[in-house]
């Protein structure tokens, strides 16, 4: 191994383009999103996401919540440091805009 091999530091991971456009949208909000609204409202199949979170570029988190008196699970999904370097921002670049675009305003 050379010394510019052995100092360079790691590349980010690669990912596809719809793996880039979950991550982009996730990137955008700071709470995460809710899983049922990334596949029902934005198109993302379930595969994608399920990539995107064994390869630790995103992180799954379970949630309960009260609805029309019933206990329901919701699944939010947020990125990961190693998401957004493979997205090429940092969280301030993301999260410094208007979320309201993305339709991300709400839990």
């Amino acid at each position: 191994m050379t010394d510019a091999m052995a100092t360079s530091p790691p590349k980010p991971p690669r990912v596809g383009a719809e793996q880039r456009r979950a991550l982009a949208l996730l990137a955008g909000s700071r709470d995460g999103v809710k899983a049922e609204l990334l596949i029902h409202g934005h198109g993302f199949k379930r595969r994608v996401l399920a990539g995107l979170i064994r390869r630790k570029l995103t992180a799954a988190e379970r949630e309960v919540a009260m609805a029309g008196g019933k206990t329901i699970e919701v699944v939010r999904i947020r990125i990961t440091a190693a998401g957004r370097k493979a997205v090429g921002g940092d969280r301030a670049q993301f999260c410094a805009g208007d979320n309201t675009s993305l339709g991300l305003t709400g839990r």
